[in-house]
């Protein structure tokens, strides 16, 4: 191709730079910015653009009813965000089906835990089987909402194994994390993941029968070369009338014949790690483990947010900016805006966890960071890369929610929150002229922009503030965090705090809790039980 284009410009040079300039021109057209003259969309249009996505939901199988099925984590959390406003149970019913369906599907590795990157069918039953770091993340924060909301144990068991998984093959020894796995192994797809019926038989000799029945498989394969996918297709009810056994009796064997074929799978050639890191992706994880710990009260899990969240403080912070990549030892590529808005969401969530207030700080020093390097103030909107940084064809703009949310969305929200913590007015209006610039494209196209509508209806519904001091006030954190609030964010108060909106409500006595809506404060309430009462 490049040999034809080479000749192409000898012989036809004026018609090359022709195409060329039209080229550009068209590129240039992608990233113009539509006036935001009509403001913030209102809330009824906001729950009729939710509203008229149902029908396009799969009921039976969960997602959308179309092939390939990519997860798509934000699309749940919206419809669960709108739940808990407008109690729409249609909402409710297709998160539960979707992320039941993924966690029992092929998608899904049933062995080792962690999710592949999609479903190549309507069923999630045959993945792409690569592994991605991003997808792994965002699906543990999901499913911990989900288990807030339901309690499902489905949910907890899917977020314990996935971050097994992840400590276990993508954490790297500084403690932070890496990018994928490949979906092949010795040049075939799958190899690692798929297995032959009498090999089964041979590594769980009496457990085979009810294992297989219980993950569909097949003497002659339920996917390629006799080979089969783990999924699971038939009920718990179902299961227990035709083994005569309790389920969980048969979850139990289920689990013993999971770590005997994890053992025995690690003696296969293993997929291709891409073993560098990335500063989003990373901050993705470090707000997945933050919320595992709010949500289970595990303390593995802060001490994983921690590790991950110092390193990129130490090495990917430099120079008052973020760097995007680092691999060997050595940092590399400056930061992209997704890179900024991500680390500071993570280290807002961190804070929340962990009620360190450098957290917090440090999220803040993001934040205006990234508004010194990336904001079109007249535009009101900020570009993918820095301003310093050589521009390409035309200086991007990255509006469209996708499997990670656009920079953009996720910068509204960090200006939303921040802008609550710290009394930045002008905060408060940078995330409104964001809004503004979205509202046409949201109305036309609400599936690729369900993060702006989350940042719309926290901006409509505004966001409470949860303020505990006093003794031992850290560990009441994620006794306050085991309910759904999407509208709820936490905060420790001490005498020596730096944060404006916590200022005159530190104590080193007893336990106080202050239930706060935008700036306003009730008065201190003294038990977990009595806010509770008042949420």
């Amino acid at each position: 191709m490049l040999r034809s284009l080479s000749d192409f410009y000898r012989k036809n040079k004026e018609e090359a730079l022709n195409y060329a300039a039209e080229l550009t021109q068209g590129i240039r057209k992608l990233n113009i910015i539509e006036s935001g003259s009509t403001g913030i969309l209102p809330i009824e249009t906001i729950n009729a653009l939710i509203a008229n996505r149902k029908p396009d939901f799969d009921t039976e199988l969960g997602g959308f009813g179309w092939a390939p099925k990519f997860p798509m984590p934000v699309n749940w959390e919206l419809f669960m965000q709108q739940y808990y406003y407008a109690k729409d149970e249609d909402l409710l019913n297709a998160v539960n089906i979707t992320l039941t369906k993924m966690a029992e599907g092929g998608i899904y590795d049933q062995v080792g835990g962690g999710f592949a990157r999609y479903s190549v069918d309507v069923f999630w039953k045959v993945p792409h089987f690569e592994k991605m770091l991003y997808d792994n993340a965002q699906l543990v924060s999901v499913y911990c909402q989900a288990y807030q909301l339901t309690k499902n144990k489905l949910y907890r068991k899917t977020v314990q194994q996935t971050l097994d998984f992840i400590k276990r093959e993508m954490t790297s020894p500084e403690g932070v994390f890496y990018s994928a796995l490949d979906a092949d192994s010795e040049g075939v797809e799958g190899k690692f993941y798929v297995w032959h019926k009498k090999e089964l038989q041979q590594v769980l000799g009496e457990d085979e029968p009810l294992y297989s029945l219980y993950f569909s498989v097949d003497a002659y394969g339920n996917w390629e070369h006799e080979n089969n996918i783990l999924y699971k297709t038939r009920t718990d009810a179902e299961l227990e009338q035709l083994t005569g056994q309790h389920i969980g009796e048969i979850e139990q064997v289920i689990e013993r014949c999971n770590a005997k074929l994890l053992a025995h799978r690690e003696q296969r050639t293993r997929p291709g790690l891409d073993d560098k890191t990335i500063t989003s992706w990373n901050a993705l994880m470090i707000k997945a483990y933050a919320d595992a710990y709010l949500t289970f009260d595990d303390i593995d899990y802060l001490r994983s947010a921690l590790q991950a969240a110092d390193f990129v403080m130490g090495r990917m912070w430099q120079e008052e900016k973020l760097y995007r990549i680092y691999k060997n030892g050595k940092v590399s590529i400056h930061a992209f805006a997704e890179d900024y808005g991500l680390t500071c969401e993570a280290m807002t969530r961190l804070y929340e966890a962990s009620g360190d207030e450098k957290y917090l700080l440090f999220a803040k020093q993001v934040l205006d960071s990234c508004i010194s390097r990336f904001y079109d103030e007249e535009k009101g909107v900020f570009y993918f890369k820095s301003r310093t940084d050589r521009q390409l064809v035309s200086a991007k703009v990255d509006l469209n929610d996708d499997v990670i949310p656009c920079s953009n969305s996720v910068l509204s929200k960090c200006l939303l929150v921040l802008g609550y913590f710290f009394d930045e007015e002008k905060y408060h209006k940078m995330a409104d002229d964001l809004l503004k610039n979205v509202g046409k494209r949201a109305e036309t196209n609400p599936g690729g922009y369900s993060n702006w509508l989350q940042v719309m209806l926290m901006k409509h519904h505004g966001l409470r503030q949860l303020i505990v001091s006093g003794k031992d006030a850290n560990k009441q954190l994620p006794l306050l965090s085991n309910q759904y609030y999407p509208d709820k964010v936490l905060a420790v108060a001490n005498d020596s705090t730096q944060v404006p909106l916590l200022k005159e409500k530190g104590t080193k006595g007893e336990l106080r809790f202050y239930l706060c809506h935008g700036k306003t404060c009730g008065l201190p309430l003294s038990s977990v039980i009595e806010v509770m009462k008042e949420v």
